[in-house]
């Protein structure tokens, strides 16, 4: 279920987050095993809205440990959410699951959390009876919170700080 057509640009690896500018928003987050991540961008914050997924080129998206994009003309109040893809061997500590989506842990907002179904978030199937060494395959891109582009931008007007 896709939406809109966007141009996705190289961006910046910092700051880490959702970065709003005049021109558009600039993405990073760090993750030193993906193989790949992929960003989700929702056309509202409504459950069930339209969604595009982009995946990141890790040749062009990606610098040291941090992936990152810029998309021209995207505006505050964006919804988004990311997928990794890499190893899963949860004996190692590694539980990439591409079925999955994830919050941005640099996020400054989340749409409503209520509706949240954690056991449909949770990388491994809790109803086997290899209980967190199994696999899930369900997709829980309807029942996470988005992460929401925040624009935190404030004029001070030539204020400084108290001595």
């Amino acid at each position: 279920m896709s939406f809109g057509n966007f141009t996705v640009e190289s961006g910046k690896a910092l700051p880490l987050g959702a970065t709003p500018s005049e021109k558009g928003v600039n993405f990073a987050v760090f993750s030193r095993n993906a193989t790949g991540v992929t960003l989700i961008l929702f056309e509202s914050s409504e459950p069930g809205s339209l969604y595009t997924e982009i995946n990141l080129d890790i040749h062009i998206n990606r610098t040291g440990d941090v992936w990152h994009c810029f998309i021209p003309n995207l505006k505050a109040n964006t919804c988004y959410l990311y997928r990794a893809d890499g190893p899963y061997l949860p004996e190692k500590g590694y539980r990439f699951n591409s079925h999955k989506t994830l919050l941005d842990p640099y996020a400054k907002a989340l749409t409503d959390i209520s509706g949240w179904d954690f056991r449909a978030s949770i990388a491994y199937d809790s109803y086997s009876i290899s209980k967190d060494l199994s696999y899930s395959y369900k997709d829980d891109l309807y029942s996470m919170p988005r992460c929401i582009v925040i624009d935190d931008y404030f004029d001070w007007q030539g204020d400084k700080p108290l001595n």
